[in-house]
């Protein structure tokens, strides 16, 4: 998980095994372990903590969080302290404790305050929390201090066992928006939603058009919506107030596919905060995009409000970005760029995040190319040749003629793809092992299996061998 929140003047991030030295100098400051003594650790033992954290980044759960963050100044991105949530013992388990320490040279500048603000938002915009808590000792004046700056309140006292009182505080998950995750089963509340949405909408645009979204208003398109991931039910008050959709390849950029609202939650002010809380929930993006109808007089300022520029139109759509200005610690997507006919051998280019560039006629050979991000890019009549694309995503492309030959694709992940016009020639996979692989929401007509091996093959649930043979007892 490359997890890092960026403030006005720090990095909230995961901790690598490269800040052993520095989370290790930390421990060992006496203005840290006077007051968590339990933090006083040998170097060997900072490195079992980090890695133990390390290896539960990716599995990080918003409800149940266990996470152990780096605090970091834009200038160095070296850690000046640090900021835990998980459950405390001896306090209510459905209310993670936030705690903190921050290095003896870098106090009194509300750097804490500003860590814990920003982790704060981030785990309530990752889960259903009701709320975080913090204790503090009575004479600790200077994280009293902190922990009412960033809104918790006094709730009393409480005794924890070997450790004694502490001032108890608690930090209300903050009104407004949610997301909560689309299930497969809402399918059908969800087009009775666009229904009503589209029929509200036709009275406001432009030109007597009237809004059109391919298939959102049929329950399958829901479902193969859902299965992707990253679409969200807008909830309000516990009340589903409209939907948005996002493709995030992981790495530095991430589409709004779509965004809408149900009438009576339009001009509310909520559309700017749902796209204030996908900036929360998606840290580690740098550049949004999102197409928007030229159809309707409301869509473009709106926008535009929010940061997002124009960077092209056509009769029917504005092609609209917002860049994020600071960036996240390492290497940044690769843009705009021309890579056509090139071809590159035994390269490294392993987690490399590729963005808007054309690809086309690209041959890559030998070359490590594991964790690769390719997002709206043309990759067609590209070659690939002994290559390793395991784990790649690659998103919102054309792949008209390209062939992979040897090339290793487990955990590999194609959405929003491509093979381009009606009439494009089809994927070919010949000699290929696509065990365990799953195809949703896929267009397969015409597709033909020639002398494959099928055991524990199913469509749509049912084994294709059983298929095979109700078909062969009719024939």
């Amino acid at each position: 998980m490359s997890l890092c929140i960026t403030t006005a003047r720090l990095h909230v991030r995961a901790f690598t095994p490269a800040d052993l030295d520095a989370f290790h100098a930390l421990t060992r400051q006496s203005e840290i372990t006077d007051v968590l003594d339990d933090w006083a650790m040998t170097r060997e033992q900072c490195g079992q903590m980090l890695a133990w954290h390390a290896a539960r980044y990716a599995a990080f759960d918003g409800n149940a969080p266990v996470i152990l963050l780096a605090i970091c100044l834009h200038a160095d991105n070296l850690p000046i302290g640090w900021l835990g949530i998980w459950p405390k013992a001896g306090l209510p388990a459905d209310i993670p404790e936030v705690m903190y320490a921050l290095g003896r040279d870098h106090r009194g500048q509300g750097y804490v305050a500003e860590a814990v603000r920003a982790a704060a938002g981030f785990v309530f915009a990752s889960g259903k929390l009701r709320a975080l808590l913090a204790v503090v000792k009575p004479d600790n004046i200077a994280s009293c201090r902190v922990v009412t700056q960033c809104g918790f309140v006094a709730q009393g006292t409480v005794h924890v066992a070997g450790e004694g009182d502490y001032d108890y505080y608690e930090l209300a998950r903050p009104p407004g928006p949610q997301l909560q995750p689309v299930q497969p089963e809402d399918a059908e509340a969800l087009c009775a939603m666009f229904h009503r949405i589209v029929a509200h909408e036709a009275e406001h645009w432009l030109g007597g058009c009237a809004p059109y979204i391919p298939d959102h208003d049929k329950p399958g398109m829901q479902r193969y919506q859902a299965a992707l991931g990253g679409y969200f039910w807008i909830m309000q008050e516990g009340v589903a107030a409209g939907a948005v959709h996002v493709t995030h390849s992981g790495c530095e950029h991430a589409r709004i596919e779509l965004l809408y609202l149900a009438p009576e939650y339009q001009s509310l002010g909520l559309g700017g905060a749902v796209l204030r809380l996908l900036e929360v929930r998606y840290p580690q993006v740098r550049r949004w995009s999102l197409d928007s109808t030229r159809h309707s007089a409301r869509n473009l300022p709106f926008y535009r409000k929010y940061g997002f520029v124009v960077i092209g139109q056509d009769d029917d759509e504005y092609y609209l970005r917002k860049q994020i200005a600071l960036p996240v610690p390492g290497a940044a997507p690769v843009q705009q760029q021309d890579w056509r006919g090139g071809n590159f051998r035994d390269c490294t280019l392993a987690g490399a995040d590729l963005a808007d560039c054309d690809l086309s006629g690209l041959q890559i050979s030998g070359s490590n190319l594991a964790g690769l991000s390719v997002n709206n890019a043309h990759i067609g009549d590209a070659r690939f040749n002994n290559v390793n694309l395991s784990g790649a995503r690659i998103g919102n492309a054309r792949l008209t003629g390209l062939a992979l030959h040897n090339v290793a694709l487990a955990g590999a992940v194609f959405s929003e793809t491509s093979l381009g016009d009606g009439d494009a020639p089809g994927l070919h996979w010949q000699d290929s092992d696509l065990r365990n692989s799953r195809f949703t929401g896929c267009d397969l007509r015409g597709v033909a299996l020639d002398g494959c091996q099928m055991d524990g093959m199913t469509i749509d649930g049912v084994p294709f061998s059983d298929l095979l043979a109700a078909y062969r007892a009719m024939t």
